[in-house]
């Protein structure tokens, strides 16, 4: 996992870490277990072996990673089974019989995939927001491969994007990236195969109602010099 060293030191600074695509093998995931021992790790894996020519590549997989210490309040959710559930896991956390939080960790196809296999995925979505939304805080973050308008962004919005705002609309959540308070880089992905066209497909999607609650919300530019206090 060449991002190893980058994952190590944001788990020095939080408390749950989401990721999408960590492109490992179910016989090769429990290196995310043993990254840090101070950290519990439950991994999915994407489906599908992916052959470039003689190799076996995954291309999707997501994880969710937690302080051990927080062992005593978070469960993982048993989400609907579905051809795409390898691209929605979830936790709930309850603290001290607090309003319970269900954090959702999203992957959602990218433009190499039919938009009907887009559609597929967010009316999976959209039934486990519906599920857990009325029960405590719903939290959506990861890679959800679709531009919404944006305040820092501008009008972007594209096809994928607007299946994304039908959800974040229907459920009430804002993007704390799009923002204008987000702070670091506008674009969360800078393809390397075209530099000069960045984009904002990864989000934090929180209720709107619960928006004062962000106290700090940073796009990662150069992790290593946030890490230093260097704002990027």
């Amino acid at each position: 996992m060449s991002a190893a060293n980058y994952t190590s030191d944001l788990l020095n600074n939080c408390d749950v870490l989401c990721l999408q695509e960590h492109h490992l093998f179910p016989e090769t995931g429990g290196f995310l277990k043993t990254l840090d021992p101070k950290y519990r790790a439950e991994v999915d894996y994407d489906r599908i072996n992916h052959n470039l020519g003689n190799i076996r590549v995954r291309k999707g997989g997501l994880a969710i990673m937690w302080r051990r210490d927080l062992d005593y309040c978070v469960a993982k959710l048993e989400l609907p089974a579905s051809d795409h559930s390898d691209r929605i896991m979830g936790i709930s956390m309850q603290v001290n019989g607090m309003v319970p939080i269900y954090i959702i960790n999203v992957y959602l196809p990218s433009s190499n995939y039919p938009m009907e296999c887009y559609r597929e995925v967010c009316s999976l979505l959209h039934v486990v927001c519906e599920t857990y939304a009325g029960k405590g805080i719903l939290i959506l973050a990861g890679d959800f491969n679709g531009q919404i308008n944006s305040e820092r962004f501008g009008p972007r919005i594209n096809t994928r994007g607007y299946c994304l705002q039908e959800i974040m609309t229907f459920h009430n959540l804002y993007s704390t990236v799009s923002h204008g308070t987000c702070a670091g880089p506008v674009y969360t992905y800078l393809p390397d195969s075209d530099l000069m066209f960045p984009s904002q497909i990864d989000h934090f999607l929180v209720p709107i109602e619960y928006g004062h609650a962000i106290v700090t919300s940073i796009v990662l530019g150069r992790i290593q010099e946030f890490l230093r206090g260097v704002q990027t």
